[in-house]
């Protein structure tokens, strides 16, 4: 069955990732971000996986998976032992930040653009 959408019910919406340089593959999105934020917050991916609703193992898989696309220990440090942890390096932060400034951001074009305003953008 196709379902019909009324084009006048119709939502802007936009998603933002970060991708490696050739385009070739999405390296972070909303769910690593979501994750990032949560371990930020949290300080271990026990908490951050309960936070987003993960299972451990997928939310440990996740974080291997960043780690594994960057430099080791370059985006999230994890410590060993008795009373461990895991947290973001200061890049890890400031990646995190971009990812909400601009989430931010775009979210008030969209909101300005849905209530019928014209737009004009400066980038400094």
């Amino acid at each position: 069955m196709v379902r019909i959408f009324d084009i006048d019910n119709l939502q802007l919406r936009c998603k933002i990732w970060f991708e490696s340089p050739d385009e070739k593959q999405s390296l972070l999105g909303e769910n690593k971000f979501a994750l990032l934020e949560a371990l930020h917050e949290k300080g271990s991916i026990k908490a951050a996986a309960k936070k987003c609703r993960l299972e451990y193992k997928t939310a440990w898989d996740m974080i291997k998976n960043i780690n594994d696309k960057f430099q080791p220990n370059q985006i999230i440090v994890s410590e060993r032992g008795s009373g461990g942890g895991s947290s973001l390096t200061t890049l890890g932060i400031e990646l995190l930040e971009k990812y909400n400034r601009l989430n931010r951001l775009f979210g008030e074009i969209i909101e300005l653009i849905e209530n019928g305003n014209e737009i004009d953008i400066i980038i400094k």
